[in-house]
């Protein structure tokens, strides 16, 4: 990979493996408030795109993989990737390419002190930090917000 002037190439800062699209939509759908992101909309987000794309959702590929040849063909040369989003994969990512793949973990501030000590196993365990899931982050719920 090519250096920058710092010493480092290009770092991918919200890197994802593939995932089924259902189950992902499913976990965002929680953090949303209105009923057309929750009921309507295939992709949560769909009103901020034009004809989301279909995902062609392969259970049986290596996600790892697929995620390294997309690095390289992009000139990626280390990814964040989030360990709370999925361990087993970030495990497996992590231990076989410790020099491509870096750990964070994504705080819920709906879970309170339990959160926070996820965070410190995570970071005693992995040696991440937190980092957002989105840049504003899962919404924060209070006793009066309907769910």
């Amino acid at each position: 990979m090519s250096e920058s002037r710092f010493g480092v190439g290009i770092v991918d800062t919200m890197i994802g493996f593939q995932t089924d699209p259902a189950q992902l939509y499913a976990a965002m759908r929680k953090s949303f408030r209105d009923r057309e992101s929750r009921e309507d909309f295939v992709m949560p987000a769909e009103y901020m795109f034009r004809d989301a794309p279909v995902h062609d959702f392969d259970p049986a590929a290596d996600a790892v993989a697929l995620t390294l040849a997309e690095m390289d063909l992009h000139g990626v040369e280390v990814g964040l990737i989030s360990v709370s989003a999925g361990e087993d994969i970030a495990a497996r990512a992590l231990r076989d390419h410790p020099r491509r793949f870096v750990p964070s973990w994504t705080c819920d501030p709906n879970e309170g002190m339990e959160g926070i000590r996820k965070l410190v196993r995570a970071y005693e365990h992995w040696g991440c930090g937190p980092h957002p899931s989105s840049p504003t982050g899962p919404r924060p719920t209070s006793l009066s917000t309907p769910r």
